[in-house]
């Protein structure tokens, strides 16, 4: 069974496909013209260690199901070309038939909620229901994500003190750490810088609004940074990449990693904020002493992504704009009581 690039829905497949391609002409599975194709049978390694993730189990799910909702991958492929190639692999026509259920359960690596109300209210410096590091600093590197010197462009918002008066560049940094105040992924009196993807979301972080002027700078980074990518565990992580041992390990805590990226998310209300940044505070602390340079996580507010940069001299301002909030996009929902 041959098939192509444009088969699977998945630039690392695509890419490893136009690699090892011997031969170009027409896909018989998706219609592609003049693609680069490949027997499915030379597929076999890369997806074997997936594959072994899964066994047949009668009240389990058909598994391309499985892989799509585990992984996020073939999100627009549908079972049955899936399934066609997976019989030119190492699976039979009888076996595909079958229901399949993971080999190893998704599980926490400890108790995030437990930890949560013991730095709160028991250990604040050395909680005993922090996880072995070992561990946690492995599950953390498969979401490792470095970029390269000028690459990314960063935005960061302040709320004008006079309104038509623009701060300078000098001044849209991290505050001073004398001046930190508790943040998501700052204890109070450490200074991290928090910068957003888009300049909408810079805007929206700061809750403006309308009619606030602002100062909104641009920056890039000077230096190669090593960020741990927690806004979307499942799809980040490319199975393809891992040894059979290293792939289960991951399974194992895609849970704990999807919760932590929603801790750094969730919307916390200011009263609360003290107490509840805490467990976020501790993990990226964990984050920095592991040799990472930052955190991103999705933003609950602006529709783009955050960064957290431990060192805001990682970063250069390159220019500063006045903008004006012209609108504000407020949403809501009944709340029933009784």
């Amino acid at each position: 069974m041959n098939c192509c690039q444009n088969c699977f829905d998945c630039e690392f497949i695509s890419i490893h496909i136009s690699l090892k391609s011997q031969f170009v002409g027409k896909c018989e599975l998706c219609g592609g013209e003049e693609v680069n194709l490949i027997d499915s049978l030379d597929l076999t390694d890369l997806f074997t260690p997936l594959f072994e993730l899964y066994k047949p189990n009668e009240s389990g799910l058909p598994l391309p199901d499985l892989i799509r909702n585990d992984w996020k991958l073939f999100l627009t492929v549908s079972n049955d070309r899936l399934i066609s190639i997976f019989r030119g692999m190492i699976y039979g026509d009888e076996e595909l038939k079958l229901l399949y259920s993971p080999v190893v359960k998704a599980e926490e690596l400890f108790n995030w909620d437990a930890f949560k109300e013991e730095l709160k209210h028991e250990n604040r410096f050395f909680p005993v229901s922090f996880p072995e590091q070992q561990e946690l600093s492995q599950l953390l590197s498969y979401l490792s994500l470095k970029t390269e010197i000028g690459s990314t462009v960063f935005y960061r918002a302040r709320i004008n003190k006079i309104p038509d008066e623009v701060y300078p560049v000098t001044e849209m940094g991290a505050p001073p750490k004398e001046l930190a105040t508790s943040g998501r992924a700052n204890s109070v009196g450490i200074s991290y810088l928090y910068v957003a993807s888009t300049d909408k979301t810079a805007i929206s972080e700061v809750r403006p609004h309308k009619g606030d002027i602002l100062t909104l700078a641009m920056f890039r980074e000077i230096k190669e940074l090593k960020l741990v990518d927690l806004r979307n565990p499942r799809a980040s992580i490319i199975p393809f990449r891992y040894s059979e041992t290293s792939l289960k390990n991951a399974y194992k805590g895609l849970s704990l990693l999807e919760t932590l990226g929603d801790e750094l998310t969730k919307p916390v209300s200011q009263h609360k904020a003290q107490l509840e940044y805490l467990s976020s505070q501790y993990l990226c602390e964990f984050i920095k002493f592991q040799g990472y340079d930052g955190v991103i996580y999705q933003s609950a507010l602006g529709g783009g992504d955050n960064y957290a940069i431990f060192e805001q001299g990682y970063l250069e301002a390159i220019s500063v704009d006045l903008v004006e909030v012209i609108s504000l996009d407020v949403r809501h929902k009944n709340k029933h009581f009784k």
